[in-house]
């Protein structure tokens, strides 16, 4: 795309072949030292308009003009009317070339003076990429790049100079990311922003003409641009003497970007007066990158040694927890304001937590075995499961719109519909305890067998499959769909995450850098594309890459036991801390 700058194209020289006394009713014509008034001196009461073009090619002058142009025409309306095309080539009539410089000039004669001194004539003036030489006219299909269709002036004694400036004529808007600039993207895509940067980034909003050039310097439109969530990415106009250079601004602590947060950025170029064009509108959009940045934040529970258990995204956009001993739901804010609520059944022991497909908080109750609903204002309902003393556990939306979850002391799977109907299939291996619990994307249930070591399915009629883990002993306790398609899962007495695909493949095992007993526990998908884990034994929340490369962050609160956790609607990774009775926050 070429630079481009449309700026003082040319000076309109109104040289009135005319003087006289003011109240006079005649003008005796005088000769001027112009070569355009050669043939002009007989002539009373005319005047000669000589518009002077100069196009240098030089893209750091202020009034470099587009290499496209190749042609003008010219409209005059008034006491005289007068229309004519013209060439700015250095073939053209007119013109001359010299070095990086055509200098081309039209002299429109015999303009009737005005009959005060207020301007009585109107001028427009179009540029195009195109001229035909041989019959001094703009062709069909030429396209318009810069006008002022509205520019007045009068003929009267003496000479008078008037500046014309062409606007360049907007087709489109270029977003270009400075040479510095962390933004990687395109319009088309959008442009994503290095969520762990807390630089500003600078950009360059230019608007484009019809020949894919850029508009600048005087005749360029002016260039706006507005956030639809100034929270996450304000705009500010950069410091410096370029026009169109810009700042987006990431948030300021205490607040932070929030991971895969996508803001919109209206981008407006409106043409100054005389384009005889309207504002043009794009919309470019800004993606926060889905990186963790390692930044701790823990919240205290108010209700004193709760132990927390589980975690889950509400459909409110809160994050809602479960206290085991508290026998309490919680839900916090992204700001960390904690609420909690009551469960009906008492010593109930809330476990495992998720969002249901009716808006609702779902969450087993492993004591009293039984599942409860609550709404996000904090109504609760329960609903006994079939077997006794079953000791549900995990509880996850299934594809079907019913929630499915798994009996440990049972040794079954077990699916409620929203309306609070139960239904329970047995595993294959009796003793199997089933614990963590998934929706897989082949639309079946995915379960852990933690003493069983297997790996298990099932489709939402109830048919069951199971797949040995080849590491014994493993303890496997809970697994989650990673970005690559696989079921992901944590070994609690291997140090081990491994995957397994939905044909029952197993692909990957990877252990974790600590070599103490780091009891990962559970496991969540990332908003990096990593998956995340908690490693209850040595205090810290680790992430695996598809590829296997692991990363550890130690939690600040010492002693914490990190358990469930989950991927916020702020990017970051939630999780609660069943010794530190907290809830807490990685970014």
């Amino acid at each position: 795309m070429h630079m481009r700058s449309v700026a003082l194209l040319c000076s309109i020289a109104i040289l009135a072949a005319c003087s006289g006394k003011m109240g006079q009713s005649s003008l005796t014509p005088t000769v001027s030292n112009n070569p355009a008034f050669a043939g002009n001196a007989a002539a009373q009461g005319k005047g000669a308009l000589v518009m002077r073009v100069k196009m240098s090619r030089r893209a750091d002058r202020p009034d470099y003009v587009s290499p496209a142009t190749q042609g003008m025409s010219v409209a005059i309306t008034g006491p005289t009317n007068f229309k004519q095309s013209a060439g700015l080539l250095a073939n053209a009539r007119g013109c001359k070339s010299s070095l990086m410089t055509v200098e081309c000039t039209l002299t429109i004669p015999s303009l009737t003076a005005c009959p005060t001194s207020a301007n009585c004539y109107t001028g427009s003036v179009t540029t195009y990429d195109k001229f035909n030489s041989a019959t001094n006219k703009i062709p069909g299909g030429a396209k318009k790049l810069s006008a002022d269709l509205a520019f007045h002036f009068s003929i009267h004694s003496g000479d008078t100079t008037v500046p014309v400036v062409l606007q360049g004529i907007v087709k489109s808007i270029a977003f270009i990311p400075g040479p510095t600039s962390s933004l990687t993207g395109n319009m088309k895509s959008g442009f994503i922003f290095p969520k762990c940067s807390a630089k500003k980034e600078a950009v360059s909003i230019v608007a484009v003409d019809a020949d894919k050039n850029y508009i600048l310097g005087v005749g360029a439109p002016a260039i706006a641009v507005a956030t639809d969530d100034k929270t996450q990415l304000g705009v500010a106009k950069a410091k410096g003497i370029a026009p169109n250079t810009f700042a987006l601004v990431p948030p300021k602590s205490p607040n932070y970007a929030y991971g895969n947060h996508t803001t919109h950025l209206t981008v407006t170029a409106t043409p100054r007066s005389g384009s005889g064009q309207t504002a043009q509108d794009t919309v470019v959009a800004v993606t926060y990158s889905g990186d963790i940045c390692g930044k701790f934040t823990e919240f205290a529970i108010p209700t004193v040694a709760s132990h927390p258990w589980g975690i889950t995204l509400g459909a409110d956009g809160n994050l809602w927890f479960t206290e085991l001993t508290a026998n309490k739901i919680g839900r916090i804010t992204t700001a960390g304001t904690i609420t909690e609520f009551p469960v009906p059944t008492t010593g109930a022991g809330p476990a495992g937590i998720a969002g249901g497909a009716d808006g609702n908080i779902w969450f087993v109750e492993s004591s009293a075995s039984k599942i409860g609903k609550m709404t996000t204002t904090g109504s609760a309902v329960e609903f006994a499961t079939t077997t006794a003393a079953s000791n549900p556990v995990e509880i996850t939306p299934g594809a079907d719109g019913n929630l499915w979850f798994s009996e440990s002391n049972a040794s079954k799977i077990g699916t409620i519909t929203t309306g609070g109907t139960v239904s329970e299939f047995p595993t294959l291996t009796a003793a199997a305890s089933p614990f963590g619990i998934t929706q897989g994307p082949d639309g079946n249930v995915w379960f852990t067998e933690e003493t069983a070591n297997k790996i298990g399915s099932i489709t939402t009629a109830g048919a069951v499959s199971e797949f040995s883990i080849p590491t014994a002993s493993s303890r496997a306790t809970d697994l989650v769909t990673g970005s690559n398609g696989a079921l992901w899962f944590v070994e609690c007495a291997t140090n081990t995450v491994a995957s397994i695909t939905t044909l029952g493949a197993f692909t990957s095992q990877f252990t974790t850098p600590d070599i103490s007993p780091t009891y990962p526990v559970f496991i969540t998908a990332g908003p990096d594309g990593a998956v995340w884990f908690s490693e209850a034994g040595v205090n810290k929340i680790g992430s695996a890459t598809m590829a296997g490369a692991i990363s550890e962050f130690a939690i600040p609160d010492v002693g914490s036991e990190p358990f469930h956790l989950v991927t916020g609607p702020d990017g970051a990774i939630w999780f609660v801390e069943q010794s530190g009775n907290k809830v807490g926050r990685l970014r």
